[in-house]
């Protein structure tokens, strides 16, 4: 547990400031702040870009976490906390955005079951799917972590005969 949090936090925290921050600063400098349109393939790119390498940093985390937990289950853990790291910071703090989430009114249309129910759904499927890759980083992590930490019984002194070392 202790793994996956360490891992999470870490990878979240290195994500936004990498993809939140720098990438959003690229595309302000290169591309001006106007929004993303077909006009603008190339801040249609940088977003589509940030997004898959937000899949890979998820998927990270899980693999360390897997490595280091040999549990694969683990690195679920690790890219939820992963993804929610990076979305409370963006929430909180997005370059080139004109105004913040937390500042918005929330008097929206809908009344509160239609709010909690769009609430809900926009923080479980993100989640789901972080869930998803950090497990599929996790897998090859902890098979190679089992791996690194097989000590061969067969080898004595360099030698290796092919023979279980209490038939020697």
């Amino acid at each position: 547990m202790r793994a996956a949090i360490k891992w999470g936090a870490l990878v979240g925290v290195a994500s936004y400031l990498l993809l939140g921050i720098g990438l959003t600063v690229l595309g302000v400098a290169v591309f001006g702040n106007s929004p993303a349109s077909l006009g603008s393939p190339g801040k249609l790119t940088l977003g589509c870009g940030s997004i898959f390498l937000l899949l890979f940093a998820v998927s990270a985390a899980g693999f360390f976490t897997g490595r280091e937990t040999l549990n694969a289950g683990m690195g679920a853990l690790a890219g939820m906390i992963t993804f929610a790291i990076y979305g409370i910071l963006i929430t909180i703090y997005a370059p080139g955005s004109s105004s913040n989430v937390l500042t918005q009114d929330a008097n929206m249309p809908g009344g509160f079951g239609m709010q909690a129910m769009a609430l809900f759904v926009t923080v479980t499927i993100p989640l789901g799917i972080a869930a998803l890759m950090g497990w599929l980083g996790g897998r090859p992590g902890a098979m190679r972590g089992r791996k690194k930490r097989e000590t061969p019984s067969d080898y004595v002194a360099g030698e290796n005969t092919g023979a279980p070392v209490s038939e020697r």
